[in-house]
């Protein structure tokens, strides 16, 4: 091989090193934390992400109430749940549901996914709640 096939060669390389790192800076961007989610992350995620994250949330807040320190089947904590004994209680697509509905709107966006949950179900709790009895 002569002296300007191997530079070839070698810019060649250089090249398709240069791109595919390139590549890899744009397809993968790193993830916010939890804490950080926030509405915008929430619009960029597929609809099996979205049911994972708040199954994964909501199994851990359920843990996290109830089965601190204590062996806590998942038997148990859905049991809990139907109760209604749990802070979380509802299922997934309700909780999305909500959050699609609150996110819809582009100046929500900036409002964590954590702190949506939390007003969510408040939402939800006082407009569940039985009216006041007559005094």
């Amino acid at each position: 091989m002569d002296t300007r096939g191997a530079l070839g060669a070698a810019a060649g390389i250089a090249v398709a090193v240069g791109a595919f790192a390139l590549g890899r800076a744009q397809a993968a961007p790193e993830r916010p934390p939890f804490l950080g989610t926030d509405g915008s992350d929430w619009a960029a995620m597929g609809e099996k992400e979205k049911l994972a994250l708040l199954r994964g949330f909501l199994i851990g807040a359920a843990y996290a109430e109830k089965g601190r320190g204590k062996q806590v089947g998942p038997d148990a904590l859905e049991a809990l749940r139907q109760k209604g004994e749990l802070r979380f209680c509802f299922v997934p697509e309700l909780y999305k549901a909500r959050l699609e509905d609150l996110y819809f709107y582009k100046d929500q966006r900036a409002l964590p996914l954590y702190e949506a949950l939390r007003r969510i179900e408040a939402q939800i709790r006082e407009g569940n709640s039985p009216p006041p009895s007559p005094q």
